[in-house]
């Protein structure tokens, strides 16, 4: 993927992306389906190819561009002007108006098909409450050569209704694969969100519901460095660095039986890990990993107590820590807790249980109090 660097100043600047679809033999590809992942932010190509989106801060985005019988196009951008004239070649996927298998002829596909969603939505209640509606895009094929390794495609979207969090959810999968022998899961694609229709009462209940999937989330916590640069205490986060690595994975936390995790009592100091680059994007750069964990009362310092009250700092990891791991280099975050380009980091416990339907776009701000 290509990432572009755009000079210019990012205060509070309303930026723009525009461009124009082509197909292999340079003509304007019209009703090709453009977005920025991960947003609201979804518009058809005109009878140009053209298209644009409005309204954006300075930030990395991932366009990415779908049209039927072409392979799905992603490109991160890290934009601090606007940019426009932008040309997205699309090249023909032949494999893409393949016929379909009837999931009647696959005797696996109901054990498959509910791993899936297990992996891809989640275990939490939003994630178990979903519903796929349009199942029959995937193929789910078991590895020839090891019936333990779960592999998953699709060449259209994949629609996910969330009616825990109010959203019609679009997803473009690149790749899916579950390791049953380590219960690992990796997939990777990009998302689209559109608000669902429902009543006050439904409402209501979303907007609860999608306060309390962002408070404690990585997004929330991006934010809160980003925004305090120095400390993380004030919003509720207690940040320790571990003493060794953990070694448990995620599978781990489906049940309760998990080892401790023993952490460095003093408190970090964000000076020695954080960056700031500008005033859109800051650096994260670490080692060793960071335990995260999130109080809604009262803060962090009412957890010291607790927390650090075992011996050599060993605390219980229960369901509201997390381990940030960042393997190698660095992480470039924006004023939005977006992480630019590839995911860099390694999620254990919390954050890496969230999953497709814990998720919310970009856009979304919590109310202040009291609205």
């Amino acid at each position: 993927m290509c990432c572009f660097f755009a000079q210019g100043t990012a205060f509070a600047q309303t930026l723009s992306i525009s461009g124009k679809v082509i197909d292999e033999q340079k003509l304007p590809m019209p009703s090709a389906t453009v977005f920025l992942g991960g947003t609201m932010k979804i518009t058809p190509t005109d009878v140009d190819g053209k298209f644009s989106f409005q309204g954006l801060s300075a930030g990395s985005y991932i366009i990415t561009v779908k049209m039927i019988g072409y392979t799905p196009y992603f490109q991160n951008v890290t934009i601090k002007e606007s940019m426009a004239d932008m040309t997205i070649e699309m090249k023909p996927n032949p494999t893409a108006l393949r016929e379909v298998v009837i999931k009647a002829t696959d005797k696996d596909w109901d054990a498959k098909y509910k791993l899936f969603k297990e992996c891809f939505l989640g275990l939490t209640k939003n994630g178990r409450n979903c519903k796929i509606a349009n199942p029959e895009v995937l193929r789910l094929n078991y590895d020839e050569d090891d019936r333990s390794m779960l592999k998953g495609s699709s060449d259209d979207f994949l629609i996910v209704d969330n009616p825990e969090l109010g959203y019609r959810v679009k997803y473009l999968l690149k790749f899916f694969e579950y390791n049953g022998r380590v219960g690992v899961t990796n997939y990777d694609g990009e998302t689209s969100f559109e608000d669902m229709s429902g009543t006050a009462v439904q409402k209501k209940k979303w907007r609860e519901n999608r306060l309390k999937a962002y408070y404690g989330s990585s997004t929330h916590f991006f934010r809160t460095i980003f925004n305090n640069k120095r400390t993380a205490v004030n919003e509720g986060f207690l940040v320790r660095q571990l003493i060794g690595r953990y070694q448990s994975s995620n599978a781990d936390f489906n049940s309760r039986m998990r080892p401790p995790v023993s952490i460095n009592p003093r408190a970090v100091r964000f000076d020695t890990i954080l960056r700031v680059i500008d005033t859109s994007f800051i650096s994260l750069k670490f080692t060793p990993d960071l335990f995260i964990k999130y109080s809604a009362k009262g803060g962090a310092l009412n957890m010291l107590s607790i927390d650090e009250g075992g011996q050599s700092g060993e605390v219980d990891m229960t369901d509201d820590c997390s381990v940030l791991r960042l393997p190698e280099g660095e992480a470039i975050i924006d004023n939005r807790g977006k992480v630019a380009g590839e995911m860099p980091f390694l999620m254990i416990g919390k954050w890496g249980r969230m999953r497709i339907g814990d998720q919310l776009p970009f856009e979304y701000r919590p109310d202040k109090p009291g609205k």
